[in-house]
């Protein structure tokens, strides 16, 4: 008994060790995003914010006590997926569709990303308070990370250090309460912020296998990428994120048309669609509108906003605005801040523009000018007689954005699906009952017989045999697996 004690208790400690090491691999990237502490303008919070914060430790950890004393988490109830999805903007399900296509062989229809199947779409119910160890320890870990990593005390890292907390605990109490209901899979298609750096890590805690799509373009402030499986846009997205921890990459295109370059398209300059970012310049950006409709190539400004755009109420000059610019029936020059749609355009054969004047972001934050895919156009330039210089993108430097073009994308599809096969192989759908957390987790929600419904996914014939093995283990009962068939014949 008192050797089973020990154990117990060693188990626990271990446990705690695994989980605080999560917290801080998280905490650490959550940092390097606003590059330790040295924050640029636009991501700097409102000075509002944490009014009684001033910038020293003892601030941090009796700022961090307050927080966690104060915040209450929802309650999300998890139905039972042997693959979840973790994302919510149009961005992330884009990219999640794009999986559930090409894996489509391995799937089924009940895969596709619907809010059945993605966490940040389930029901939310009550709160609950955080009176947990964990929260009695994180505050002297917050201040341990501010030290070791040497970040820069600010408003705006000690707002990230809170939010990256907030959904750390989120997610922590939610599957650990729920951890019979934990995926075999989970496909995420965000790296950097809080959210959902503290759901992989959480993830990573609990065993689950993850895969990220990459969703934007980067830049050599986002962390390390540290999943099983990591599927990028490009080469150049590799050689940015650099070595990574415990990890394998794939590269594949997001150009999944035929792709054929020749001459890039400048032949229509009379319409120009401007492309914001999601924190654009409204002042600049109205300067350049204004300046546009006076050039005397120019009959139409088109103006598509960021989906998360703000303050365009506020833009001034003559434009239209319209969502998507597939939908245009006629030609067009594209004049594009530090957006990634500046390489979608560019893989379309088009000359693309890019006016850093839009955003606060820097000039050229992602590279796409330096790399010769893009020029480089400024505001001041711009008058009545402004013509747009002919410029073709390096086909070169394509390559290396795109998978298609240096031959890779073809095998490293098949590899994707292949880790995909191999994960499931053990799951319910699958009829293998040789883990017996599977035979536990029916037993567990055996009154309501849903988890059973993952056995729809089988042949029937496979799924009696499942459905009678479940009678031997002791997980069902004979007059269960009766009625099970009975509901689902009906």
């Amino acid at each position: 008994m008192a050797v089973n004690k020990i154990y117990r208790k060693v188990k626990a400690l271990r446990e705690k060790v695994n989980l605080l090491k999560c917290f801080i691999s998280g905490l650490k990237s959550s940092f390097s995003v606003i590059n330790n502490g040295d924050v640029p303008s636009y991501r700097k919070v409102d000075d509002q914010k944490y009014s009684d914060f001033n910038s020293s430790y003892l601030s941090v950890y009796r700022e961090s006590k307050r927080y966690l004393r104060d915040i209450k988490t929802p309650c999300v109830k998890i139905g039972y997926r042997d693959l979840l999805y973790f994302g919510h903007t149009l961005n992330n399900i884009k990219e999640f569709e794009l999986f559930y296509e090409l894996c489509s062989d391995k799937l089924v229809i009940q895969d596709s990303p619907s809010k059945h199947n993605n966490f940040e779409l389930f029901t939310r119910k009550g709160k609950r308070g955080q009176n947990t160890s964990l929260n009695r320890l994180i505050p002297f870990v917050v201040v341990f990370v501010f030290i070791l990593f040497r970040v820069k005390l600010n408003k705006t890292s000690f707002h990230y250090a809170m939010q990256y907390t907030y959904y750390f605990i989120f997610y922590f109490l939610n599957f650990s309460s729920q951890k019979l209901l934990m995926p075999k899979i989970a496909v995420l298609a965000n790296d950097h912020t809080p959210k959902y750096l503290a759901a992989s890590k959480v993830l990573k805690f609990f065993c689950v296998d993850r895969i990220y799509f990459q969703h934007g373009a980067v830049s050599d402030l986002f962390p390390k990428l540290d999943y099983e499986l990591s599927v990028l846009w490009n080469e150049k997205s590799a050689e940015i994120y650099g070595e990574s921890s415990n990890n394998k990459l794939l590269t594949i295109s997001r150009q999944r048309e035929r792709l054929n370059f020749v001459k890039a398209d400048v032949s229509d300059k009379s319409n120009i669609v401007i492309f914001t970012t999601s924190i654009p310049n409204v002042e600049n950006l109205s300067l350049l509108i204004e300046r546009l409709n006076r050039t005397k190539e120019v009959s139409n400004v088109f103006l598509q906003p960021h989906p998360r755009g703000k303050n365009l109420s506020e833009v001034r000059g003559s434009f239209s605005v319209i969502r998507d610019y597939k939908a245009l029936s006629h030609g067009f020059v594209p004049i594009v801040g530090n957006s990634s749609i500046a390489l979608e355009l560019a893989l379309q054969n088009r000359a693309v523009y890019q006016c850093f004047d839009l955003d606060d972001i820097g000039y050229d934050y992602y590279g796409f000018v330096s790399d010769d895919i893009c020029l480089d156009i400024k505001i001041a330039d711009v008058d009545s007689e402004y013509s747009f210089p002919t410029f073709t993108p390096s086909v070169k430097a394509l390559k290396i954005y795109c998978p298609k073009l240096s031959g890779v994308d073809k095998e490293h599809i098949s590899q994707l699906n292949d880790f995909v096969e191999q994960k499931l192989a053990s799951s319910i759908r699958s009829g293998n009952l040789s883990n017996r957390s599977y035979v536990r987790l029916i037993k567990h929600f055996k009154p309501e017989l849903k988890l059973l419904d993952q056995l729809l996914l089988l042949e029937s014939s496979s799924r009696d045999d499942v459905l009678e093995q479940l009678v031997i283990e002791g997980a069902i009962s004979f007059e269960e697996k009766q009625l099970y068939i009975r509901r689902n014949e009906s």
